[in-house]
């Protein structure tokens, strides 16, 4: 018994680890670029950006990017959490 909880605690840990973090990562990702892209309008400054980043806001813009990213984020949260509550119900 304690090998299959233990088991399930380090299933839950790599979860953790990629499902949950990576998508915590892209909202804040999300979040910094909102901004980046906003203080780059206002100012009217430019500022050398991951050309990947660069396309996707040419094509929808600071807020384009915002839910872009943090959609995805939202979607692997979900499967992170939808994850765990799998593990534990095993």
């Amino acid at each position: 018994m304690t090998e299959e909880v233990k088991t399930k605690k380090e299933q839950i840990t790599a979860v953790l680890k990629n499902s949950i973090a990576y998508g915590v990562l892209f909202i804040a990702a999300g979040i910094f670029f909102y901004f980046l892209f906003k203080n780059m309008e206002e100012t009217g400054s430019g500022r050398r950006i991951n050309i990947i980043f660069a396309l996707l806001y040419e094509t929808t813009g600071k807020l384009g990017t915002l839910i872009i990213l943090d959609s995805l984020g939202l979607l692997m949260l979900i499967s992170g959490i939808r994850k765990i509550l799998k593990i534990k119900k095993q």
